[in-house]
């Protein structure tokens, strides 16, 4: 391309194209962050469970009840079924 060649509507269109990877860009960037910080979220929440999970059975070993220990969780009994799985 020549100097004589760069008009202001090609300095216009380098423009509205060099925005729209810029956007681009930005937003990639933005949904890497969004991966990484769910995966993390997914990781505690994972960790979290599996404490929660330990402390329910050492719970129902102690002889509470079901209802009494999905109760104290605020949780639906279904939840602390999962977790009992294979004790009874």
């Amino acid at each position: 391309m020549k100097i004589e060649d760069i008009t202001v509507q090609v300095l216009d269109e380098v423009d509205e194209e060099w925005q729209a990877n810029r956007v681009k860009n930005l937003v990639r960037s933005e949904v890497v962050q969004l991966g990484h910080d769910y995966a993390i979220a997914r990781l505690r929440e994972n960790r979290l469970e599996t404490r929660c999970m330990l402390r329910a059975r050492r719970m129902r070993m102690l002889g509470f009840e079901k209802s009494e220990i999905a109760q104290l969780f605020g949780v639906p009994k279904r939840t602390i079924n999962k977790w009992l799985k294979g004790m009874d």
